[in-house]
């Protein structure tokens, strides 16, 4: 999708990336950024690499998804799992407009990624928000590893009522990346009656 011009009334929505430690949530916005930044040269001449809350980024990476007659510029951010960082997630999470869960494919990385998910809604549950009032995709990342569940295994797993919108992905690679935010966009949207 090409941006349209400049000129478009913009929507901005804060998106967090939430998911166990080394599942991708900072590589999904590293090439996020990157489609942005070739996308948008003419607007800005670089976006920031300091991607995590908690490395104290200046500036917020972002991506804009055109829809009709607007734009849906999404702040991107990526929330540390460590428990040194738990009051700067909860920081980040309290205005947040979607959320992409960012799940490990791998085997091994089940478990992980269940306490993740549970993790995930204590937090939203002391930030005061309700998990199915926030836009959410399930992205299950490295889906090239020789070791990856199926898609289907992990929709079981972590999505069996298949409630929200899921893809599988391999975010090094730049596959299954944009759609998770372009549905979340669309989401924003909806819930805002736009």
């Amino acid at each position: 999708m090409e941006l349209r011009g400049t000129d478009l009334p913009e929507i901005r929505a804060k998106v967090i990336f939430y998911g166990p430690g080394l599942s991708g949530k900072s590589t999904n916005i590293r090439y996020l950024s990157s489609l942005q930044t070739n996308r948008d040269k003419q607007r800005r001449s670089s976006i920031g690499h300091s991607i995590e809350f908690h490395k104290g980024s200046q500036e917020i990476p972002e991506y804009a998804v055109p829809f009709g007659a607007c734009v849906v510029r999404l702040q991107l951010f990526s929330v540390p799992m460590s428990l040194f960082y738990s009051e700067n997630r909860l920081r980040v999470i309290r205005d947040i407009c979607g959320v992409v869960f960012v799940a490990d494919s791998q085997e091994p990385r089940m478990q992980a990624n269940l306490e993740c998910l549970s993790y995930m809604r204590e937090d939203f549950h002391k930030c005061h928000l309700a998990l199915d009032k926030i836009p959410l995709v399930l992205q299950y990342n490295k889906q090239d590893v020789e070791s990856a569940c199926s898609t289907g295994r992990l929709r079981e797993l972590l999505n069996p009522q298949y409630q929200y919108f899921d893809i599988g992905a391999c975010a090094k690679w730049g596959i299954g990346v944009a759609e998770p935010v372009e549905v979340l966009a669309q989401q924003i949207l909806v819930r805002m009656g736009k």
